[in-house]
Protein backbone atom coordinates (compact mmCIF):
# COMPACT_ATOMS: atom_id res chain seq x y z
CA UNK A 1 0.00 0.00 0.00
CA UNK A 2 0.44 3.61 -0.11
CA UNK A 3 0.76 4.27 3.81
CA UNK A 4 -3.21 5.02 4.01
CA UNK A 5 -5.68 3.61 5.56
CA UNK A 6 -8.33 1.70 3.93
CA UNK A 7 -11.52 2.73 5.78
CA UNK A 8 -15.56 2.31 5.37
CA UNK A 9 -17.92 4.56 7.81
CA UNK A 10 -21.32 5.33 7.99
CA UNK A 11 -22.76 8.38 9.80
CA UNK A 12 -25.62 7.96 12.48
CA UNK A 13 -28.04 10.91 12.97
CA UNK A 14 -27.44 12.29 16.38
CA UNK A 15 -31.15 11.95 17.16
CA UNK A 16 -30.96 8.07 17.07
CA UNK A 17 -28.02 7.73 19.63
CA UNK A 18 -27.30 10.41 21.92
CA UNK A 19 -27.73 9.72 25.63
CA UNK A 20 -28.07 5.89 24.47
CA UNK A 21 -25.51 2.25 24.98
CA UNK A 22 -24.45 1.35 21.74
CA UNK A 23 -23.11 -1.75 20.63
CA UNK A 24 -20.61 -1.72 17.90
CA UNK A 25 -19.42 -5.58 16.73
CA UNK A 26 -17.51 -7.19 13.95
CA UNK A 27 -16.75 -10.71 12.75
CA UNK A 28 -13.28 -10.90 10.82
CA UNK A 29 -10.17 -12.59 10.43
CA UNK A 30 -7.01 -11.05 10.96
CA UNK A 31 -3.69 -12.26 11.47
CA UNK A 32 -2.06 -8.93 12.37
CA UNK A 33 -2.12 -7.07 16.09
CA UNK A 34 -3.95 -3.94 15.34
CA UNK A 35 -4.05 -4.55 11.25
CA UNK A 36 -8.20 -4.13 12.16
CA UNK A 37 -9.90 -2.33 14.21
CA UNK A 38 -13.78 -0.67 14.53
CA UNK A 39 -14.29 2.74 15.93
CA UNK A 40 -16.77 5.51 16.75
CA UNK A 41 -15.58 9.07 16.53
CA UNK A 42 -18.28 11.96 17.30
CA UNK A 43 -18.01 15.41 19.08
CA UNK A 44 -20.04 16.69 22.14
CA UNK A 45 -21.69 20.12 21.53
CA UNK A 46 -19.17 23.41 22.71
CA UNK A 47 -16.06 20.94 22.39
CA UNK A 48 -13.19 21.54 20.50
CA UNK A 49 -12.26 18.30 20.99
CA UNK A 50 -13.44 14.85 19.03
CA UNK A 51 -14.07 11.94 20.86
CA UNK A 52 -12.81 8.10 19.55
CA UNK A 53 -12.97 4.74 20.60
CA UNK A 54 -12.39 1.82 19.34
CA UNK A 55 -11.63 -1.59 19.51
CA UNK A 56 -9.28 -4.22 17.24
CA UNK A 57 -8.89 -7.62 16.55
CA UNK A 58 -6.30 -9.61 18.38
CA UNK A 59 -4.48 -10.76 15.28
CA UNK A 60 -5.07 -14.51 15.94
CA UNK A 61 -5.30 -15.34 12.76
CA UNK A 62 -8.73 -16.85 13.59
CA UNK A 63 -12.42 -15.60 12.60
CA UNK A 64 -13.48 -13.32 15.66
CA UNK A 65 -16.33 -11.46 16.92
CA UNK A 66 -15.07 -8.00 18.44
CA UNK A 67 -17.31 -6.05 20.22
CA UNK A 68 -17.11 -2.34 21.29
CA UNK A 69 -19.92 -1.00 23.95
CA UNK A 70 -20.02 2.72 24.81
CA UNK A 71 -22.73 5.41 26.21
CA UNK A 72 -22.85 7.83 23.82
CA UNK A 73 -23.56 11.56 25.76
CA UNK A 74 -26.78 13.09 24.94
CA UNK A 75 -24.76 16.51 23.97
CA UNK A 76 -23.48 15.10 20.98
CA UNK A 77 -23.22 17.72 17.66
CA UNK A 78 -26.27 18.01 15.66
CA UNK A 79 -23.87 15.83 12.76
CA UNK A 80 -23.93 12.77 14.75
CA UNK A 81 -21.19 10.46 14.62
CA UNK A 82 -19.38 8.22 12.34
CA UNK A 83 -18.48 4.76 12.90
CA UNK A 84 -15.35 3.09 10.35
CA UNK A 85 -13.78 0.07 9.92
CA UNK A 86 -10.50 0.59 9.49
CA UNK A 87 -7.45 -1.56 8.28
CA UNK A 88 -4.05 -0.21 8.58
CA UNK A 89 -1.71 0.32 6.00
CA UNK A 90 1.49 -1.59 4.41
CA UNK A 91 -0.56 -5.08 6.43
CA UNK A 92 1.42 -7.84 5.10
CA UNK A 93 -1.68 -10.11 5.55
CA UNK A 94 -5.12 -9.49 4.38
CA UNK A 95 -8.13 -8.92 6.47
CA UNK A 96 -11.32 -10.78 5.92
CA UNK A 97 -14.97 -9.07 7.39
CA UNK A 98 -17.78 -11.05 7.49
CA UNK A 99 -20.08 -8.55 8.50
CA UNK A 100 -20.93 -5.20 10.98
CA UNK A 101 -23.78 -4.28 13.22
CA UNK A 102 -24.39 -1.30 15.23
CA UNK A 103 -26.82 -1.75 17.83
CA UNK A 104 -29.07 0.61 19.89
CA UNK A 105 -29.90 0.25 23.08
CA UNK A 106 -33.05 2.23 24.07
CA UNK A 107 -32.65 3.96 27.87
Amino acid sequence: GDGKFTTMYQNIDAKAIAGKRITLAFYAQCQETDALALAVRYKRKGSADETLESVSHSGSGEWEKTILELAIPADIEDDGAAVRLVVRPKATHPALVDWVACVVANP
